[in-house]
């Protein structure tokens, strides 16, 4: 830049915003299933009520509540209900995850959808990752999946990933260290774990950071299943 010259101008583009779906009750979670039909996991009202569930957005547009009458509270005053929704790699199996279940629900639905005539209750699932005596999912956040179809997830409140063992039931294949406090060294911070992605043999973590929730704490890292982690 030259001396005395004016920095040069940045202009944002104009962007256009459309409105595909309106009502929802606290949406999170999204999904795609392979003909475009979208899922959106709501977290409901936070009221101790069964308003929490997941929605379906067709290509066509049509909509409404694939499965509805799951718990919705509140946690230390956050939304407390479906905030996951995941499509498995067979393109029709459906996981849905609440706080505080120990547990994932899951549903095959048929492919192209089909609407069903009345949303699914909690009763019509299937259930999966189940607890192994204290060893259960507690808020699960994300997930993605191994190489060989498993369901892999972050637990946002264990401070971990888990996976699915053969007979259903729930094994943690990391769990995370306390992270540092850039300002208040001596008192270190949950992790925290909330989106992951597998890339090879890895999968990519972020780690939001814990409360009193310090700027600069969080982290992008890397793991495996032999409890291997570093950071990106």
């Amino acid at each position: 830049m030259v001396p005395n010259e004016a920095a040069p101008s940045y202009t944002v583009p104009r962007t256009h915003t459309t409105v595909v779906l309106d009502g929802l009750v606290g949406p999170v979670g999204l999904a795609a299933l392979p003909d475009g039909t979208l899922l959106v996991a709501e977290e409901g009202t936070g009221e101790n009520d069964e308003s929490a569930g997941v929605t379906f957005l067709t290509p066509e547009g049509q909509s409404g509540r694939l499965i509805a009458g799951l718990p919705s509270s509140r946690d230390a005053g956050d939304l407390a209900g479906v905030h996951l929704v995941s499509v498995a790699p067979d393109g029709k199996t459906i996981h849905v995850g609440s706080f505080g279940q120990g547990y994932l629900w899951e549903q095959v639905v048929e492919v192209p959808f089909r609407p069903p005539a009345q949303p699914l209750s909690p009763d019509q699932l299937g259930q999966t990752m189940l607890p192994l005596n204290n060893v259960r999912l507690v808020n699960p956040f994300d997930m993605t999946y191994a190489a060989d179809g498993r369901p892999i997830v972050s637990d946002g409140s264990g401070n971990g990933v888990a996976t699915l063992n053969p007979d259903g039931t729930t094994r943690f294949i990391h769990r995370f260290d306390m992270l540092a406090n850039p300002q208040r060294p001596s008192d270190p911070i949950e992790a925290v774990p909330t989106g992951i992605e597998r890339v090879d043999d890895e999968y990519y973590v972020t780690l939001f950071g814990g409360c009193p929730y310090p700027a600069h704490s969080g982290q992008l890292v890397a793991i495996d299943e032999h409890r291997n982690q570093r950071t990106v």
